[in-house]
């Protein structure tokens, strides 16, 4: 037997190139975990709501949420609702973490905990009685999120009307395409890789 070993030479510019045409088009995936604890439920009025500005670290790309969740308790101060306290994203998409007011919800006054059991995915949401599902996804802009903390209905002559108690987390998952200078960045990290594949070995019997 005979061994006979051959060698493929590419150029580095070359496997710089298939880097970085590789990185670039593919979508970077994040979570984000944004803790509300002691923060309060805000009112109807707007002048009431919470209002947070969350930086998802994507170098000032649009980021798309794709996936959200929550771990939370809510405390509702007579005689608000439980079902009142809401999570606003974007004006894009809204969680009742408890339930919608009138339709199910919890209607009525005190303290509970309440879990989305992981990070739902929003972008396949199925429609009742039918096997087709929609897509709720929304952008935030050059990367930050805005978070609402309101009220559906404000119950109590003095805001708020309640309050988001410890531990209560909001999670969120997010797509985002990484700026020029990290696609470079990344492509000369995936350059030894791809280096090592390009070695072929031949073998004759």
């Amino acid at each position: 037997m005979e061994l006979h070993h051959t060698t493929t030479t590419v150029s580095r510019t070359t496997l710089l190139f298939l880097a970085i045409t590789g990185v670039a088009q593919a979508h970077l995936t994040g979570t984000r975990d944004i803790d509300i604890s002691g923060l309060p439920t805000g009112g109807a009025d707007p002048l009431d709501d919470e209002v947070l500005m969350i930086d998802l670290g994507t170098g000032g790309q649009d980021a798309v949420i794709i996936g959200v969740g929550w771990d939370v308790t809510i405390t509702a101060d007579d005689p608000s609702w439980l079902s009142h306290a809401s999570i606003d994203f974007h004006s894009s998409y809204i969680v009742n973490p408890a339930g919608f007011p009138m339709f199910g919800g919890d209607d009525f006054s005190g303290t509970a905990s309440y879990s989305s059991g992981g990070i739902e995915d929003i972008t396949m949401i199925p429609i009742p009685g039918t096997e087709d599902t929609f897509d709720l996804s929304f952008t935030a802009p050059e990367g930050i999120l805005t978070l609402v903390l309101n009220e559906f209905v404000d119950d109590l002559s003095v805001a708020p009307d309640g309050l988001w108690e410890s531990p209560s987390l909001v999670t969120v998952r997010y797509t985002y395409v990484p700026e020029p200078a990290s696609i470079v960045l990344l492509g000369m990290m995936s350059l030894g890789l791809l280096s090592s594949r390009c070695r072929k070995r031949a073998v004759d019997v």
